[in-house]
């Protein structure tokens, strides 16, 4: 009997995008964009590949691909449906030791990058770890200054904390905590013995519009 911990990759592909319609199956540098995430979790050491998705046409590019599909429940699907929601109905259905999202609107993402994530997760032994880009510059929030003292002499940036902005390239889930957190609290997305993984910020180029899907396009065509 096998007691290797399993790890699976879920790639979320809800159908309704809105301001970039049919982005996940729109081609970037050749192929629909979500396959560039299918394939680099395909090449990498996770277990299984899972697309969670409400879109047939999704699932079935996948399932040619050679991943899993998983049918995302309709009232999960919506504008409203939360990651909270989608990751617990997944755990739920799916028996795994721990869970890495692999978000198909940072195609950018590589086998090496998600390979690197998860032996730095491990060898940390985070519940949760996400992806991150690192800034080391000043920093306001809500006209607040986060990392210096805004009634002093300016510090230079090399003498102030560095800020970290989550990308959501991946992450990481130890499915028994996520699901712990889940029942105990109604969320568990920033839960439990957190860690983050800050990378290059080329890899977290986010599609969220049209701009965003022309730049990652160009990134990719010009690594090929």
């Amino acid at each position: 009997m096998d007691n290797t911990p399993k790890c699976v990759a879920q790639i979320p592909a809800r159908a309704g995008s809105k301001r970039v319609p049919r982005k996940n199956l729109r081609h970037m540098a050749g192929k629909p964009m979500i396959q560039h995430a299918i394939e680099a979790a395909l090449e990498s050491k996770i277990d299984e590949v899972y697309v969670n998705s409400d879109s047939e046409e999704v699932l079935k590019l996948a399932e040619e691909l050679g991943a899993i599909p998983y049918l995302r429940n309709e009232k999960l699907a919506d504008d409203n449906a939360t990651q909270d929601q989608f990751n617990a109905d997944f755990l739920e259905q799916i028996s795994c030791d721990s869970m890495v999202l692999v978000n198909p609107v940072c195609p950018l993402n590589t086998s090496q990058l998600i390979d690197g994530f998860i032996d730095f997760t491990l060898s940390n032994n985070f519940d949760t770890c996400l992806t991150t880009v690192r800034h080391q510059l000043h920093a306001l929030f809500e006209g607040q200054a986060l990392n210096f003292d805004q009634n002093k002499p300016l510090p230079p940036t090399q003498d102030i904390s560095p800020v970290d902005i989550i990308s959501w390239n991946l992450a990481y889930w130890n499915s028994a905590e996520y699901l712990k957190n889940i029942e105990k609290h109604g969320s568990a997305s920033t839960r439990g013995n957190l860690g983050v993984y800050p990378i290059d910020p080329k890899y977290a180029v986010k599609v969220s519009y049209e701009s965003d899907f022309l730049l990652a396009e160009a990134l990719l065509t010009a690594n090929q």
